[in-house]
C-alpha cells in the first residue's frame, strides 16, 4: 500500500490494520476518536520500543541460489 505523503507517525496504519485483518484502519485508528488515539499511543510505544516488522512474513532466511543471485529461501 502507498504510504500517505503527509504521514506524521512511522507507523503505516492502513498496512498495520490489514495486517490484523481490519477492513478500515479510519475506524479503528481514527485520530478523532477516544479510543483510536488510545490505540494509537499504545502501537505508537510498541513502535518506539522496535517492536515492529516490516510487513507479514519476517525473518526470511537469505539464500544463494544457483544463478548466483542471493534472495528469500522458498
Amino acid at each position: 500500500m502507498p504510504r500517505n505523503k503527509n504521514a506524521t507517525t512511522t507507523v503505516n496504519w492502513s498496512v498495520l490494520a490489514t495486517m490484523i485483518g481490519v477492513a478500515q484502519p479510519t475506524t479503528v485508528f481514527a485520530a478523532t476518536a477516544p479510543l483510536g488515539r488510545q490505540l494509537r499511543a499504545r502501537v505508537e510505544e510498541l513502535a518506539a520500543e522496535g517492536r515492529t516488522q516490516s510487513g507479514p512474513l519476517c525473518d526470511l532466511t537469505q539464500v544463494d541460489r544457483p544463478d548466483g543471485i542471493a534472495g528469500p529461501g522458498a
